[in-house]
């Protein structure tokens, strides 16, 4: 009888682990205080929703998730903080525009900022594809073994506009470590039978992924 860790659960760890580093930190704050900043402030949030169609979309679910619909409200983001409205609302509203204009300083007028959260989404997405995939009520098994290893290609050749080679093999070494939690022989023996089987090396040297 084999025992198989949780897909879903190794998936989770491994964003978790991501997230508590420096660089991943630093990227994810300005992100998260702007969220709030918007939620706490319905004047703030009534002019957003009067520019983005997506403004009710922006402010739930995972860091990761939060990241990436960021990324698509930026143009709208950008147009928020230069609306008429806006200043009215932020003359009005003194205590808030000390926040106001530190957003945007560390984010909304920072090329660097959103390349660092565009590099974010980038190493994230597949693992959050990973996460459904695992997670769904569909027979997966066969497909776990080559979509974790198609996973760390990704991680190693994605186009990366500001985080920095070791940054880069943080990610991967963290990733190398929650793929030795997870990986089993079933999913080795499975992989035959998904859709890249032909493409999958013997069950005898699958021990690790390297």
């Amino acid at each position: 009888m084999l025992w198989v860790p949780c897909a879903p659960h190794c998936m989770d760890l491994l964003l978790e682990d991501m997230g508590k580093m420096p660089w991943a930190k630093e990227t994810i704050e300005p992100v998260r205080d702007l969220v709030t900043f918007i939620r706490n402030h319905q004047g703030a949030l009534a002019i957003f929703s009067s520019i983005s169609e997506r403004a009710r979309d922006t402010c739930f679910g995972t860091v990761y998730l939060m990241c990436e619909r960021m990324l698509l409200v930026k143009q709208a983001l950008k147009q928020l903080w230069v609306h008429n409205d806006m200043e009215k609302w932020r003359k009005k509203n003194k205590k808030a525009g000390a926040e106001y204009t530190r957003l945007q300083d560390v984010l909304i007028n920072s090329p660097r900022a959103w390349r660092r959260v565009e590099d974010l989404v980038a190493l994230s997405t597949p693992i959050m594809v990973l996460l459904r995939l695992a997670d769904s009520s569909a027979a997966t098994m066969g497909k776990i073994y080559y979509r974790c290893v198609e996973l760390k290609r990704h991680l190693e050749t994605v186009n990366l506009y500001s985080t920095t080679t070791a940054q880069r093999r943080e990610v991967l070494r963290v990733f190398q470590e929650r793929w030795d939690m997870l990986h089993s022989p079933l999913h080795s023996a499975g992989a035959p039978q998904g859709p890249h089987g032909s493409s999958v090396v013997s069950l005898s040297s699958v021990a690790n992924v390297r």
